[in-house]
């Protein structure tokens, strides 16, 4: 099963991390308590063998004497948990509290002078304790004997102490988790409530109630709001174009289409019909051909990769070179290699065809083409065309309708300016902007900026 919330996912997975984290941490306490208790434990039993040190009484036979008054009255009290004995090191019990008849405990092995050791036991009877050890010698006389002490504590309050500070450790843990992963879920809701927007408004543009996202969004997610608009945008002036296209093309096909209609009806003579009928049949290839790339230009489009320029260029100068041999046209280009033009690269060589065929048609003998990338203040890459020859020229007026389709730049019927008008289209199309003038060569000149 897919979890398709991002806040049930960011839950189950801050949920693991926090149960693992706290885990670890809850383990982490609960062995440092364990360790910090043995140790109270050890350093507890220890004081009660310094005690018993303290108030023992060695009689001239070896003997051991402990008062019953003392500090510690456990001792005295059968089966209350403290038990101690004194052995020699031949193994004879020289002293043992009353508590410790209850006990089973095998011989104690002896332990050299000053030493000591504590371990954690069973009696024979399989109860649970603690033992410390210690060895110690007493003067008598002439002689020194040896002794282990050994002062033993039931594991009862000490697995008592242990169960309640674990209850108590998972407590608070439990409630630090819930608090923590209530804590999360309102976080997130408020985190996340940028993408709950985007997600309403984007169902609202589908029902039609809005346009375009208008919400305010956070940096994160401005670049994709921004990139759904422009999306939205261009699939918006894309259909536009479209219906515009078919349009102009019923349009344009109406006044070829009366004249052959009405060529058709009233015409005789049979060569003025033939030439009226070529005459608007290569008008209706030329409408149709304009509106159909037209319709096919892609235009700007959001998300577009860069496509280099450089290769395209070489391409079509080639291929114009063969085309146009005879005339040994001196072509210069300066295309920087890092060129990149942003959209569909088939717009490209549509647009950069009808400028580079429209220089070598009226070029006398040079051509001058540049290209280069511009980086603008904004951090936007701009693509700079420019396209010069040494040819006539355009007229100043002749220059600001050269790209209304039909123009024609001879004047005599060269030409039907279809061509720069698909131009026109294609920087339109990407936002771009056409600059046409003189060439220092003293030609045309035409500069695309995208």
């Amino acid at each position: 099963m897919r979890l398709q919330s991002l806040t049930v996912r960011l839950l189950i997975a801050t949920s693991l991390i926090l149960v693992t984290f706290l885990g670890l941490s809850a383990y982490a306490l609960d062995k440092a308590f364990r360790s910090a208790a043995l140790s109270g434990v050890e350093e507890r039993l220890q004081n009660h063998v310094f005690t018993l040190i303290a108030v023992a009484e060695i009689d001239t036979r070896g003997g051991v004497f402990i008062p019953q008054v003392m500090p510690v009255s456990r001792y005295f009290q059968i089966d209350d948990g403290l038990y101690a004995r004194i052995v020699h090191h031949d193994g004879e019990v020289i002293w043992q509290s009353v508590s410790f008849a209850s006990l089973n405990l095998p011989p104690v092995e002896p332990v050299p002078e000053t030493l000591s050791r504590f371990q954690e036991t069973t009696d024979l009877n399989g109860k649970g304790l603690f033992i410390y050890d210690f060895g110690v010698s007493w003067d008598q006389g002439r002689n020194k004997e040896y002794y282990t002490i050994s002062i033993i504590e039931s594991l009862d309050e000490y697995k008592k102490n242990n169960k309640r500070f674990r209850k108590e450790l998972g407590t608070w843990f439990t409630a630090i988790i819930a608090l923590l992963l209530l804590t999360l879920t309102l976080l997130l809701r408020w985190t996340l409530s940028p993408l709950r927007n985007a997600a309403m408004e984007i169902k609202q543009i589908e029902v039609g109630e809005k346009t375009h996202l208008e919400g305010n969004y956070p940096t994160e997610l401005r670049g994709m709001t921004d990139n759904i608009n422009a999306l939205i945008q261009s699939n918006r002036v894309r259909l536009e174009r479209y219906r515009n296209s078919s349009a102009d093309l019923a349009h344009s096909l109406k006044t070829p289409l009366a004249m052959l209609q009405g060529a058709a009806e009233s015409e005789q003579d049979i060569k003025k019909l033939s030439k009226v009928c070529i005459e608007q049949v290569n008008s209706l290839s030329q409408i149709v051909s304009y509106q159909l790339q037209r319709a096919a230009t892609t235009g700007q489009a959001p998300l577009s990769k860069p496509e280099p320029v450089a290769k395209s260029i070489n391409k079509i100068v080639n291929s114009l070179n063969k085309v146009y041999k005879d005339k040994s046209l001196d072509v210069k280009l300066d295309i920087d290699p890092e060129s990149v033009f942003y959209g569909d690269i088939s717009d490209f060589l549509e647009l950069i065809g009808n400028l580079f065929d429209n220089a070598y048609k009226w070029a006398d003998g040079q051509i001058h083409i540049a290209a280069n990338n511009i980086t603008t203040a904004e951090g936007k890459c701009r693509l700079t065309l420019k396209i010069e020859d040494d040819g006539p020229g355009l007229d100043p007026v002749l220059a600001a309708r050269v790209m209304e389709r039909g123009v024609r730049t001879d004047g005599q019927g060269g030409g039907t300016g279809i061509g720069l008008a698909v131009v026109s289209d294609i920087v339109n199309a990407y936002d771009g902007k056409l600059e046409v003038s003189s060439s220092l060569l003293g030609g045309a000149k035409f500069v695309v900026i995208f």
